[in-house]
């Protein structure tokens, strides 16, 4: 019965839930910026800390609004982004949404900022990924992409293959059958860390799913 525009935000605040639904309300109608402002000053509130799930939605949603706003990213802005990405996944541990988002932003700014010291944000990047794949079961193929591609592209690194050796124990072995032809194509990779790791994961999938990787394994040897 009040409109929230009038509400000073230190009490709008008593009420976290309606006030984080008005902020989506302003953002949707183009009020970017006022939505902006007044969600900072609403994650930090401790009352609205004390929903761990609505905390970890509006981290993530400052996030992505930080991310709207700053196209194209700089380096600076990804650290913005990333911060607040982070909170997000304190406070929502299990969250796929939330780990898929941090996993994306470390991801992107790889991709974009690799001769400039993007190259940190790799293994953040592959933790993340392990999470969310972990977390996200049926939409994950796409994560399991994106996390080949930073494997086999920097996998030569000693960082970056404890990384993903770590991340074998966190997702269930079954998920790799979705995509053993392209593991299975490296094989014979030149670099001798990535060529031990290929061959250890394939090792795993066999002992579990041996007629998994027959029809690969055959093609794969005779071409």
């Amino acid at each position: 019965g009040t409109d929230p525009a009038s509400v000073p935000s230190i009490e709008l605040a008593t009420k976290p839930a309606v006030a984080y639904t008005y902020f989506k309300m302003l953002w949707t109608e183009g009020s970017r910026e006022e939505a902006l402002s007044k969600l900072r000053v609403f994650v930090q509130d401790e009352r609205a800390s004390k929903d761990g799930k609505l905390a970890a939605k509006a981290w993530r949603r400052l996030g992505q609004w930080q991310r709207t706003v700053h196209e194209p990213l700089s380096l600076d802005d990804v650290g913005t982004v990333l911060q607040s990405l982070r909170h997000a996944t304190e406070f929502g541990a299990e969250s796929y949404k939330a780990w898929h988002a941090w996993a994306m932003v470390n991801f992107e700014a790889v991709s974009r900022f690799a001769d400039a010291g993007g190259l940190q944000y790799v293994v953040p990047a592959i933790g993340g990924f392990f999470r969310s794949i972990a977390l996200g079961k049926e939409r994950a193929l796409q994560d399991m992409l994106r996390l080949l591609t930073l494997w086999f592209k920097y996998g030569a690194t000693a960082e970056v293959d404890v990384a993903v050796k770590n991340g074998f124990d966190a997702i269930a072995i079954d998920t790799w059958l979705s995509v053993t032809p392209q593991i299975i194509a490296r094989i014979h990779a030149p670099n001798m860390l990535l060529r031990r790791s290929v061959n250890m994961l394939l090792s795993r999938v066999a002992k579990e799913h041996p007629q998994g990787l027959i029809y690969p394994l055959t093609v794969a040897s005779k071409s």
